[in-house]
């Protein structure tokens, strides 16, 4: 096994590359916090709530693919619309998700 200091020394262009693709991670905001932010004036159980909404939906899905659907429910469904009396219906939610993915079929969970 190499060790970390002798890697630096052999491959030092790619240590640099390596860190500096890491460093991008620092500044990419995590796609359902990103979403969880808009609801700034509500309290904190909205807050939770579209957090733990967002943990359910971020499955087979990447990051821009998730913040898109996260944000267009949200601007559909700001607050706690989403899930208080009278919540919407399962075709307007259904709606948002073919406006933003072109269709409805989409599993969660294990594939």
């Amino acid at each position: 096994m190499v060790s970390v200091k002798r890697f630096v020394q052999d491959e030092p262009a790619l240590f640099k590359a390596s860190q500096e693709f890491v460093c991008l991670f620092a500044s990419s905001p995590d796609p359902i916090v990103h979403v969880v932010c808009k609801a700034k004036a509500v309290p904190p159980t909205v807050r939770i709530a579209w957090m733990l909404l967002g943990t359910v939906l971020f499955q087979n899905r990447s990051y821009p693919e998730i913040v898109a659907l996260l944000t267009a429910l949200y601007k559909k469904f700001p607050a706690e619309k989403l899930w208080t009396l009278p919540v919407p219906g399962g075709k307007e939610i259904e709606a948002v998700v073919e406006e933003t993915f072109g269709s409805r079929n989409w599993k969660i969970g294990r594939a």
